[in-house]
């Protein structure tokens, strides 16, 4: 039990008896049998496909750790894949959907971990733009061998990856941008709460700016950069095939590499201001498995649930208990009440 408690960094006893609860719980349901799974879905898919969603957030976890590693940041395997099922889960609490999930993961990434503030948000942006540089690639990849892919979809693939990457040159221009536009929220947040003194926009602007030195940082470590990409990739394959498993346990066959393409482009989804994206992310997968693979919606419907329910609604439970074992109240209570406090 010790052991256990130190590898995760201090985890109350009354903690891992509540995660001995959790898992007592999944093997009561999973010995139940099948009894309340759609037909042509057993226990052993449901199975697979929940130990792949585990792969996938393990790894990005990983990647995580790694970003980490690189600002001078040590964390354990374990520790860190508790930290991004955690973000997971505070994510889903902020307002605003994915909007404000960087900013609110920032904040429990710091307290988890006693890393800075911009740092910690750094790594968390980090993390986001390699899972967004390797979805784009794996989804020109995927769709580029399809006869259903409209050319002029898939030109909107290397057009976004041109502007990203002409941003990136002119970051130090769009800093000044991003201060004087970040600052107006967080002035309306500071407005609804009372107690916090709104920050000018130089506070905000410097704040930005030494998030986008860390991220350089990052970006001058290219063998620990090319580490982070290779997890986040083999999270991104786990994350397909967890949803290919559901489409052909509602009986459709689709290609694995569409699944592989239409993935990605589902992210579009997460912009919903809904915990998670939710409806978002499930409306944009049924109409891109629709629109490119030529699924009905009756089927790409069902395989969606299913997919969502693996890899979104079933780690949230964990997710909560990582978030309380790493002092995420603290952070939920601040992003809740004043996420402009860590911007002032």
């Amino acid at each position: 039990m010790r052991t256990l408690e130190n590898r995760f960094g201090g985890v109350g006893g009354k903690r891992l008896a509540a995660v001995g609860v959790v898992a007592l719980a999944a093997v009561v349901l999973a010995s139940a049998g099948p009894v309340s799974l759609p037909s042509g879905v057993d226990v052993r898919t449901v199975g697979t496909m929940l130990a792949l969603a585990f792969v996938a957030f393990a790894c990005r976890g990983i990647a995580l750790r790694g970003v980490l590693d690189v600002l001078g940041t040590r964390v354990g395997r374990l520790r860190a894949i508790g930290v991004f099922l955690a973000t997971t889960f505070v994510g889903c609490l902020a307002p605003f959907g994915k909007a404000a999930a960087g900013p609110v993961s920032g904040l429990l990434v710091s307290s988890a971990t006693d890393t800075g503030y911009e740092e910690s948000l750094a790594a968390v942006v980090t993390v986001d733009a390699v899972v967004s540089v390797v979805g784009l690639s794996l989804a020109l990849a995927g769709l580029g061998g399809s006869v259903r892919a409209d050319p002029r979809m898939l030109l909107a693939l290397p057009v976004i990856a041109v502007l990203a990457g002409g941003a990136w040159q002119v970051r130090d221009r769009l800093v000044g941008v991003a201060g004087r536009v970040v600052a107006v929220p967080v002035r309306l947040v500071c407005r609804v709460v009372p107690s916090k003194t709104p920050p000018s926009t130089a506070a905000v602007t410097d704040r930005v700016e030494r998030v986008v030195e860390s991220v350089e940082l990052v970006a001058r470590s290219p063998r620990r950069l090319a580490s982070v990409v290779l997890f986040v990739a083999v999270g991104q394959v786990a994350a397909a095939a967890c949803l290919w498993l559901a489409l052909d346990a509602v009986g459709t066959a689709v290609a694995f590499p569409l699944v592989l393409g239409v993935l990605p482009l589902a992210g579009v989804g997460t912009l919903v201001p809904s915990p998670g994206g939710t409806a978002g992310v499930e409306a944009a997968l049924i109409g891109l498995l629709v629109s490119f693979a030529g699924v009905a919606v009756p089927p790409a419907s069902a395989a969606v649930l299913l997919y969502r329910t693996a890899t979104f609604w079933a780690p949230l439970p964990v997710g909560g208990l990582a978030t309380l074992a790493l002092g995420g109240r603290d952070a939920i209570s601040a992003a809740r009440g004043s996420v402009a406090e860590q911007a002032a």
